[in-house]
């Protein structure tokens, strides 16, 4: 039977099955870099969004959070194509929490060109991370549909955060 389909119908089919391949086998790989120097981390935000994590290894909220964080770049990369997603150590990388103002773990920062637009104290939940990639990442407005008052869309939704939202 397969023998009886259409050259062109088959290509078709290939390239699609081909496709959808390729993207589980990316999101499947997706996951945050790890940031091992401030001079890594300088070339990763210089450009374009960057989101990053600043973390001890050590702490009982990064452990709950890192976790959170990962899936949701496993899950999320594809669709925020050109945002880079990191994470780095403030243990491992001296002088990194006095450089960009860490006084509590974990941090999420967006970055937008080397420059900080949004920061994130505490472990929260994905839909927070979706919040901070929608508002500042030029993206449709996901809020906006969602929430009455766009600048609230966090009490718009019960994720059970602990988070202080800054920006």
């Amino acid at each position: 039977m397969a023998s009886n389909i259409d050259p062109d119908v088959r290509s078709v089919i290939e390239q699609m099955a081909k496709d959808i391949y390729e993207r589980t086998a990316r999101e499947r790989e997706a996951k945050p870099v790890e940031i091992k120097s401030k001079k890594e981390l300088e070339d990763l935000i210089s450009k374009g969004l960057s989101v990053v994590v600043f973390y001890n290894p050590n702490c009982p909220a990064c452990k709950r959070y890192l976790p959170v964080y990962e899936e949701f770049v496993k899950k999320k990369s594809s669709s925020y194509r050109g945002i880079r997603f990191a994470r780095i150590s403030t243990k491992d990388v001296q002088g990194v929490s006095s450089d960009y103002v860490i006084i509590a773990v974990p941090t999420t920062i967006a970055f937008k060109d080397g420059k900080e637009i949004k920061r994130a104290e505490g472990s929260f939940c994905s839909l927070d991370l979706l919040t901070i990639l929608e508002r500042y990442g030029g993206w449709n407005s996901y809020y906006n549909i969602v929430a009455r008052d766009p600048l609230d869309i966090l009490g718009a939704y019960s994720c059970k955060s602990n988070t202080s939202i800054a920006g």
